[in-house]
């Protein structure tokens, strides 16, 4: 088994297609500590449904409650 030492991973990029993925695949990694040392990108508009303004803001909201250092919405 490999043993991860999270307080020596300086920087990290999260890449995620859609919003809310960040939460339900990293969620845990992310609020172990790796957090205020990584930035989250979503690659997609996440406009299903016509909801990609709504989804946009959640994924905002999530970061930051994950400790998230910054995010991107590529769209």
């Amino acid at each position: 088994m490999i043993e991860l030492d999270l307080k020596k991973i300086k920087n990290n990029l999260l890449v995620v297609a859609h919003p809310d993925d960040e939460t339900l695949f990293f969620g845990g990694l992310l609020l172990a500590g790796v957090g205020p040392r990584c930035d989250i990108v979503c690659v997609t508009d996440g406009n299903h449904e016509g909801r990609g303004a709504v989804r946009k803001a959640l994924f905002a909201e999530a970061c930051a409650q994950l400790g998230a250092r910054s995010t991107t919405w590529l769209g």
